[in-house]
């Protein structure tokens, strides 16, 4: 077997076998993280950790071949890079991926007093700021909700792209340089976080972490319903299988032990979009789904899954066992009120997607669509708030 190699910190970029498409990006990435390293090292086995995560999953950014998400600095790479698990790294960048064991940190030396943390209003504005705000696009509002006798129809349909939907933010950043949300000083590097555009969401995808949902007026609220039903979940989870309900519009309903169907078709109504969830695991961010608690005991799923009495009717298969764990742990976390020790990373409170029309919301039993439509922007600002980098720093989580 072949012995691993030993890469001393500062020599990172000079000696990791970068794919020669992303060689150029990537090893200047890596460079601007080492000269941030450098300059507020701690030498503490947490601190490393984190930077070699950071490296990782910058490697990952550049690799999986996907663009570039736009909250991403290069100039700032460790406070701007997107989390990942490590299973999920470790399996996709291949010989580029860096375990602890393979840093030496001898040619590093400590600049910074991990016990001397502080965290105050920015004031000085002689010092460089880092920018790190929820990009967004301002886009025409639709016509306002108008409430009839049979429901909420809108006076003139603009349709809903699936796109409207989704967790992450449009492509094009936009925000109030004028006033900071949010702002503050971490390792001596000040950071502020500006109000993101528009102020007032038109669409679900320009919620962000600054938003006030306090400032929305009951139509504005209600203008971010779908003009009609979009599938939000896996395509096989509209497809019917043996042994399994299929609702015409919700799709499949997983059999899970100990819910009434009921629960079950209120928990995809509720959650109808399952996205890159994580776990914290001894101090590491891992796949959500790969495994699972069961009585306070964490077990890998590919273990375990033979044992479980819905093993015999749901697909071993990735998006099925997705489902399955993910929806298990909510309706345990809902439902049962269990507190479980390995608990989604960051918030997750329902009616994060609003996928159908409001009047869906009301034949289904939510009888209140204003304060539903509250319901997603509040998750949505919770999720949001909860998973950036910036904020968590801010608030020394």
């Amino acid at each position: 077997m072949a012995k691993r190699r030993i890469y001393e910190f500062l020599q990172l970029t000079s000696k990791l076998p970068y794919p020669p498409t992303v060689k150029a990006q990537l090893s200047t990435a890596h460079s601007n993280l080492i000269e941030q390293v450098i300059k507020q090292f701690d030498g503490t086995r947490k601190s490393k950790e984190h930077i070699i995560h950071a490296v990782n999953c910058i490697t990952y950014m550049y690799m999986s071949g996907d663009s570039l998400p736009t909250t991403w600095n290069i100039e700032d790479p460790l406070h701007t890079y997107t989390e990942c698990a490590d299973d999920d790294l470790e399996s996709s960048i291949g010989e580029c991926f860096l375990h602890q064991k393979d840093v030496d940190w001898v040619d590093v030396k400590i600049t910074f007093n991990s016990d001397s943390n502080t965290v105050n209003s920015v004031k000085n504005e002689d010092k460089p700021v880092t920018h790190i705000d929820e990009p967004v696009k301002e886009v025409p509002k639709s016509e306002p909700v108008t409430i009839s006798a049979t429901g909420f129809t809108q006076s003139s349909i603009v349709h809903t792209h699936k796109s409207d939907l989704y967790i992450q933010p449009p492509v094009v950043p936009r925000f109030n340089a004028s006033e900071a949300f949010a702002s503050g000083v971490v390792d001596g590097t000040p950071f502020v976080v500006y109000p993101s555009y528009p102020e007032i969401p038109t669409k679900q995808n320009e919620i962000s972490a600054t938003t006030d949902v306090n400032r929305m007026t009951d139509s504005e609220l209600l203008n971010l319903f779908p003009t009609e039903f979009i599938r939000t979940r896996a395509e096989c989870m509209y497809e019917e299988h043996p042994g399994m309900k299929c609702d015409s519009q919700l799709g499949l309903i997983l059999p899970i032990k100990g819910y009434t169907e009921k629960q079950l078709r209120d928990n995809i109504i509720e959650y109808p979009h399952i996205f890159k969830l994580m776990k914290c695991v001894e101090g590491s961010f891992e796949s959500f789904y790969s495994t699972i608690e069961i009585d306070g005991q964490l077990h890998k799923i590919s273990e375990i899954w033979e044992t479980l009495p819905e093993s015999k009717s749901i697909p071993y298969t990735k998006e099925f066992v997705k489902e399955y764990v993910v929806r298990r742990y909510l309706l345990e976390r809902d439902i049962k009120h269990i507190d479980h020790k390995y608990k989604i990373f960051g918030s997750l409170d329902p009616f994060l997607t609003l996928f159908a029309p409001a009047d869906f919301y009301v034949f289904a039993g939510y009888k209140k669509p204003v304060e539903l439509a509250k319901s997603c922007v509040i998750a949505r600002v919770n999720y949001k708030q909860s998973r950036n980098p910036v904020l968590r720093r801010l608030a020394d989580v």
